[in-house]
């Protein structure tokens, strides 16, 4: 009976220490990696708490099963085994488990690391079981064998199985501690077998009487069973919260996992208009083209632009601007049926979907219709507005078998619209594609030409017409592609007003214009007053002024030595606008022409209260002296009266021939312009003109 409890309680030590170890284990290497270092460290110390209770537990449990007696009184010796314990255990995780996750959390830790660590819980085991058998206490003096068998082989089982435990736990990259479950298993039965084993090697104090009573042993049996209970409770809880934190990670990646691979649905209408916008559009005409294809029936596109609505936003606001597109889309709305489709295709341009035509040629009736509306005024904050269109139209399938392609053809017969007259329709045809590639050539090169050395100024003197003195000349910019060569200001001019890089351009001919000033002034040449032309665009910037203010100061040429043409349907396009722009150039010096006079809608007030210092006559009038004399004579003649009663010069440009020149000079005409006297040279030409050597 005696043998049997013996054999008994040591092997519940062995299996209350393998389990416990285990735990400790399994729970130290699920340390999770993404956690603060304070949760960190609290959860090693439970960890260790479950490593140091348990072996506590476990050789007291041996030491009795060995039925050795143990200091007096018994409280002493569990206290100092249970700190002894739990201070090594705790030593041991801190080596071995670091207190941050860095980037080489995902790498085992050093094998110094883990021996430092094994040496730790070695010399703890070892402070406890000498505590425990006190084999210095012996009451007979051991055989030199028995001693080093005990001593040294307690020592060497000792050493060798916490290392040996202790690398097979944590000797491999945390990623893979997790599922070496079987490993960590197989370790804690090695720490358990050499914690036990070398309890039973050491010479152990003495025994107890044979015929002693063990019932003084069963609260210490009881205390170090529950022990075991409170060491597996407390991995219990560890393991509880370890699910924890991987179900609120595993709900976290895979929120970001859904978020990742969720491709929400792009918006489909366009928000200042609640019109669709240009991706349904693309899909209504993806639709479309299979409708029409399964029935036969063709169906219409409408690209439509707004002409000059860049002109609202910068007089009036965006906040008109916006207003002008809302109301635009409202009457798109209602000019077509409610099946069809009117989409916003941004900025201020506008697709129409028409199916089921009953003939491509109907496609017309609708862009009339259309045009109709658009031609009404917007009336916005008391102001009446006009916002025509210039409109392409392509029919499916003779313009093109897909949306990209129908999109793309709509767009270019737009655009040649656009410029050729605006406020109209236009019908695709093949031909534009070579169009359309020259103009979207021209515009990307256009922003480029001046850094790349590609423009110049040109310049046409101006004459007396009675004494044909030159009394100045116009500056003209030219444009020398190296692909496309010789490029006409007719067609880059209105592109660049269009795209907006006319004011960039217009900026470079007045520095241009203001350094060839200075270089003639340098050489001796006979100052000539230059005259630059301000396109629409570049007037109605609000910083004009200042920007030429900015350029003369940097190039210190005089204000008088330059005069600014602008067009007469410019400055008419805002009166009131205008005239305040001219009373500020003016004032720093420079004067004014009103160019193309006869053109606009001028009224003698207006033009009274522009104080230009000249008029420019356009030259459809100098022209219309060869065809229809009395008619075109009677028109300049009360223009010159007109213009002197104001003090002002009058220019006649274009002049190309004898009789209109004579014409000009019978008609009291002061200033004559044109290829009859002079082309547009360069400036080294147009310094040879006046007898001085380029240099």
């Amino acid at each position: 009976m005696h043998n049997d409890f013996h054999i008994a309680l040591l092997l519940f030590a062995w299996v209350c220490t393998g389990l416990t170890t285990f735990a400790a284990l399994d729970a130290a290497t699920r340390l999770p990696g993404g956690s603060t270092i304070a949760k960190r460290r609290n959860w090693r110390i439970a960890c260790a708490a479950i490593l140091g209770i348990g072996l506590w537990s476990g050789l007291w449990l041996g030491q009795l099963g060995l039925h050795r007696q143990v200091g007096t009184p018994i409280s002493a010796p569990i206290a100092a085994t249970l700190m002894t314990a739990l201070a090594a255990s705790l030593a041991a995780f801190s080596i071995v488990l670091p207190d941050t996750s860095s980037s080489n959390g995902a790498q085992a830790p050093r094998r110094r690391s883990i021996v430092m660590g094994a040496m730790a819980l070695g010399i703890g085991l070892l402070t406890m079981e000498l505590y425990l058998t006190r084999p210095w206490a012996h009451d007979e003096a051991l055989p030199l064998r028995r001693a080093l068998l005990g001593w040294g082989g307690g020592t060497l089982v000792l050493g060798a199985g916490v290392c040996l435990a202790m690398c097979m736990a944590f000797h491999m990259p945390p990623g893979q501690r997790r599922a070496a479950v079987g490993l960590r298993a197989r370790a804690a039965a090695v720490l358990a077998t050499t914690a036990v084993l070398s309890l039973v090697l050491w010479p152990g104090a003495t025994a107890w009487p044979a015929d002693e009573s063990t019932m003084h042993i069963v609260p210490v049996i009881m205390l170090s069973a529950g022990g075991v209970l409170i060491a597996l409770g407390l991995h219990a809880v560890l393991m509880m919260l370890e699910t924890r934190v991987d179900s609120a990670q595993a709900h976290l990646e895979a929120s970001l996992a859904r978020v990742a691979n969720h491709t929400p649905r792009p918006q489909l209408h366009d928000t200042l208009t609640g019109l669709p916008n240009r991706l349904h559009l693309r899909e209504a005409l993806e639709a479309a083209i299979l409708s029409s294809t399964r029935r036969g029936r063709p169906f219409a596109l409408f690209y439509l632009d707004l002409d000059n609505f860049g002109q609202i936003n910068d007089q009036y606001g965006r906040n008109a601007g916006d207003r002008v597109l809302q109301i635009i889309a409202e009457r798109l709305r209602q000019a077509i049926r409610g099946e069809d489709t009117v989409a916003r295709l941004g900025g201020d341009e506008f697709g129409i979907l028409v199916e089921g035509l009953a003939l491509p040629e109907a496609a017309a009736t609708i862009g009339d219709k259309l045009l109709f509306r658009l031609r009404e005024s917007v009336e916005v904050d008391g102001r009446r507005l006009r916002a025509t269109a210039s409109i392409g139209v392509v029919v499916h399938p003779h313009n093109g078998a897909t949306a990209d392609t129908l999109l793309e053809h709509a767009d270019t017969a737009m655009f040649d619209c656009k410029q050729s007259t605006g406020n109209a329709y236009r019908f695709f045809e093949p031909r534009l594609n070579t169009t359309a590639h020259r103009v979207l050539q021209i515009q990307r090169a256009l922003s480029h030409a001046a850094l790349n050395g590609q423009l110049s100024v040109y310049y046409q003197p101006k004459y007396d017409a009675r004494t044909q003195a030159m009394t100045g000349a116009e500056a003209l910019l030219r444009w020398n592609h190296p692909e496309l060569g010789p490029v006409s200001p007719a067609e880059f001019i209105p592109l660049a007003e269009r795209t907006g890089t006319i004011v960039e351009l217009g900026d470079w001919v007045v520095e241009e214009v203001c350094r060839q000033i200075m270089h003639w002034d340098a050489i001796g040449m006979s100052p000539q007053r230059i005259a630059v032309n301000l396109s629409p665009r570049q007037f109605q910037q609000p910083d004009l002024v200042q920007r030429l203010s900015q350029i003369l100061h940097r190039y210190q040429v005089a204000a008088y030595r330059l005069m600014f043409e602008i067009t007469e349907t410019a400055a008419m396009r805002d009166a009131g606008q205008s005239i305040a722009v001219i009373r500020q150039i003016q004032s720093l010096g420079f004067e004014v022409a009103i160019d193309d006079f006869g053109t606009g809608y001028s009224s003698l007030s207006y033009l009274q209260r522009f104080r230009a210092q000249q008029i420019k006559i356009d030259r459809a009038f100098v022209s219309a002296l060869d065809d229809n004399p009395p008619e075109a004579a009677a028109i300049i003649r009360a223009i010159c009266a007109m213009a002197h009663s104001l003090d002002m010069t009058v220019v006649a440009e274009g002049v190309e021939t004898e009789a209109q020149m004579q014409a000009l000079v019978n008609l009291q005409c002061d200033q004559v312009q044109g290829y009859l006297l002079a082309r547009p040279m360069p400036a080294k030409d147009f310094q040879g003109l006046l007898g001085i050597e380029y240099a």
